[in-house]
């Protein structure tokens, strides 16, 4: 399992961590509000600004709490043999875990070397699932490869610059397999291919803007 939650978090619901176990780092996005004096030094105004807090957190398997049980939920739609091949081949050889789960987030815990993602039943088509596994295996490939992503919590052109990397990394692939082809003329039938067009756009837009 990779429910994750703070120590606090578990002992709020009546569980505790083992001893000795290591949290995972995570950044968590925060506004906070900061007085700001007009000009004239008398009337004050309120501004925002964003920071991030760092938390640590545990999975359940580092807890006292009851295994969950895995269910299998395929809505209909068959695994891609060739893109299970790719997704094999390259975890043992870069020695990545890849962790499905019952939630509805996907992403990569670089301390852990861990991709994760829900169950695939959870994902109406075979597109948005390895839409979103080859993204995440994406983001894993910045430990081999040794992007610098220090700033990846605070700096927008650093996150939106790794960001598109991913993305970029699972449309080709996508694209090599034939599941989905941003590329091509035509995509008003393929609702996976619009959301990478849009994902890219928006970041791109947000690094402009910063």
């Amino acid at each position: 399992s990779n429910e994750c939650s703070t120590h606090n978090q578990w002992a709020e619901k009546g569980y505790e961590v083992a001893k000795g176990e290591k949290g995972a780092c995570i950044l968590k996005p925060m506004r906070y509000s900061i007085p700001d004096p007009d000009d004239d030094g008398k009337k004050i105004s309120v501004a925002s600004s964003q920071h991030f807090g760092a938390y640590y957190v545990f999975n359940r398997e580092q807890t006292d709490a009851p295994k969950r049980e895995v269910k299998e939920l395929r809505r209909g739609w068959n695994a891609h043999e060739k893109a299970d091949q790719i997704v094999s081949e390259y975890t043992t050889r870069d020695n990545v875990k890849v962790n499905h789960y019952d939630g509805d987030r996907a992403f990569y815990l670089f301390e852990e070397h861990s991709v994760n993602v829900p169950q695939e039943g959870q994902f109406e088509t075979q597109s948005d699932y390895y839409d979103t596994l080859f993204h995440e295996l994406s983001h894993s490939t910045s430990r081999s490869l040794n992007r610098n992503l220090d700033k990846y919590g605070s700096d927008t052109k650093c996150r939106g610059v790794e960001e598109i990397t991913a993305e970029m990394g699972s449309a080709i692939i996508l694209g090599m397999l034939g599941i989905t082809d941003v590329t091509k003329g035509d995509i008003s039938n393929d609702e996976t291919a619009q959301n990478e067009l849009s994902y890219l756009q928006a970041w791109i837009d947000a690094i402009k803007n910063d």
